[in-house]
């Protein structure tokens, strides 16, 4: 660790490098991480905060998605460095996942970088990444600056950027306001990448509409497509269009985001709708394989379900 903090401070894109400091969560995420990290070294390169992780013992596949999803909602770029890796001899199950986790890619630092690092001050890794067990030779090595490795290391998600786009075009009024994109074309898009034919205006699609809207402003805890100031306004009436039949989505939505919801009245009165009327219909409760849930897994790519697959993939109402 003091190795990696010390070339970080050699390099003059390097600021405020600090070494085993606490990372508080921030105030948006306190309810999902309540505890913040003790990062191995940390530093701001060109404008991005940069959180380097030495990997230098075995870590489960849990304790690596858990410090992935704290600093991906920090805004932080996590790097995964290991020392003197080589991918050509035997492999911990742990290091597979830390090269999955990074998009197939891994960090290294070796006595050769070190010194080329020292030599002119500059901050580099060794980036071994995997190109397929159908190549002759399936990973290739490079050398790269530190600011290089930042933009390599996790590029940025479809799901990211959809989420980013909506925010700004959504955030703080209502999605049919004027001037606004027309948010069937967002909706289709999304549908699009969970491989589902388009929605036309309807009911069942404003409902699928409704429902989007509602898990983005929940993980982003604050109304975002209406021009309700309150999230507790627009998560009482999940119910409308026939969209109570993602009363377990919802719930687990809110319980993962904004679990004080939980404790109104008026959302227990929702749930409790959402209930009485799939008993009343009949119908089953739209579970991962309906629209709704495929879209959630292209939203939500890290959202790793606790409950049982729910049955239902029908898209009628």
């Amino acid at each position: 660790m003091r190795l990696l903090a010390g070339l970080a401070e050699s390099d003059a894109s390097v600021e405020g490098v600090e070494l085993g400091a606490y990372e508080a969560p921030t105030d948006a995420m306190r309810d999902e991480f309540p505890y913040g990290r003790f990062p191995d070294v940390k530093f701001n390169c060109n404008g991005n905060r940069v959180v380097l992780e030495a990997q230098l013992a075995t870590i489960t596949l849990h304790g690596i998605n858990g410090r992935r999803a704290f600093y991906d909602r920090s805004g932080a770029c996590l790097l995964w460095v290991m020392r003197n890796f080589d991918p050509r001899g035997p492999m911990r199950a742990s290091v597979r996942d830390i090269v999955a986790d990074q998009s197939g890619s891994l960090f290294s630092l070796d006595s050769d970088i070190v010194a080329l690092s020292r030599g002119d001050g500059v901050f580099r890794l060794r980036v071994w990444t995997f190109l397929g067990a159908g190549h002759a030779e399936p990973w290739e090595a490079s050398v790269v600056t530190i600011a290089e490795a930042a933009s390599l290391a996790r590029p940025v998600r479809w799901s990211d950027d959809f989420k980013r786009r909506w925010i700004e075009e959504y955030k703080g009024s209502s999605y049919g306001g004027p001037g606004k994109i027309d948010p069937f074309g967002m909706l289709n898009e999304l549908a699009a990448r969970a491989k589902l034919p388009p929605f036309e205006r309807s009911s069942s699609g404003e409902c699928m509409l409704a429902l989007v809207r509602l898990l983005i402003s929940l993980e982003a805890g604050f109304v975002t497509g209406s021009g309700h100031p309150q999230l507790i306004s627009i998560a009482n009436n999940f119910n409308n269009n026939g969209g109570y039949r993602a009363a377990s989505l919802v719930r687990m939505a809110i319980e993962r985001w904004q679990p004080r919801l939980l404790a109104r009245t008026s959302m227990q009165n929702a749930l409790a709708r959402a209930k009485d009327e799939l008993r009343t219909s009949g119908v089953a409760e739209w579970g991962r394989l309906s629209p709704i849930g495929l879209m959630r897994d292209a939203l939500f790519p890290d959202w790793d379900l606790s409950k049982p697959e729910q049955a239902s993939s029908s898209r009628s109402g």
